[in-house]
């Protein structure tokens, strides 16, 4: 089997159980602690433009990867996919896996803490494990399977991706950092001066 074929069966695959693994992680965490995990921000703030972008990019790129399956030549034309040694296309499958692995296991970590977005109620600050090395463990993971996406299906779509879900990052964190500024000023401050906010 050629590394092109293997990793047409690799990316759907593995979106797939990316897909499934958050769903039952969230249903998980919402009946065993209860409440809203989910807290996309109010309608048309850059909190709610966030989440709506990773959404419909998360969809696109789980469709594009199981289209492939079936009509390859088309959906690669369509991508505009780019012919790329086979050590490439590894490399983006191991960079897949260990971003996801990061992010999943940060995300678990935090327990009851976890939620995606802004919550308006009180929390814990989490800053034992993963984040008493980076403040953003789970973003860290995000962003090297997205570049770990762009080397596995080398193309102008997954450059586009990648370009986004960075500057969607970047900008999350931003309004991450001013609400636990606000919520815990002289904790988060002791917190920002001896962990960095990546690595």
């Amino acid at each position: 089997m050629s590394a092109y074929t293997f990793n047409q069966y690799f990316l759907a695959a593995f979106f797939s159980v990316v897909a499934l693994f958050y769903t039952v992680f969230i249903l998980a965490r919402a009946r065993r602690y209860g409440g809203r995990f989910i807290h996309a921000g109010q309608r048309g703030t850059c909190h709610w433009w966030n989440h709506m972008i990773f959404r419909v990019f998360r969809v696109a790129i789980w469709g594009a990867c199981v289209a492939r399956l079936f009509f390859a030549d088309t959906v690669d034309t369509v991508l505009g996919v780019v012919a790329t040694p086979a050590w490439v296309l590894w490399l983006g499958d191991v960079l897949l896996i260990a971003g996801f692995a990061g992010a999943a296991m940060s995300s678990m970590y935090l327990g009851q803490e976890w939620r995606s977005g802004v919550d308006a109620g009180q929390r814990s600050l989490v800053t034992r494990g993963p984040f008493a090395r980076s403040r953003n463990p789970i973003f860290l993971g995000a962003m090297t399977a997205q570049l770990g996406f762009l080397l596995a299906l080398p193309s102008v779509f997954s450059l586009i991706c990648l370009g986004l879900s960075w500057w969607t990052i970047a900008r999350q964190v931003r309004i991450e950092e001013r609400d636990w500024a606000q919520k815990a000023p002289e904790s988060y401050q002791r917190y920002c001066s001896t962990v960095p906010r990546w690595l």
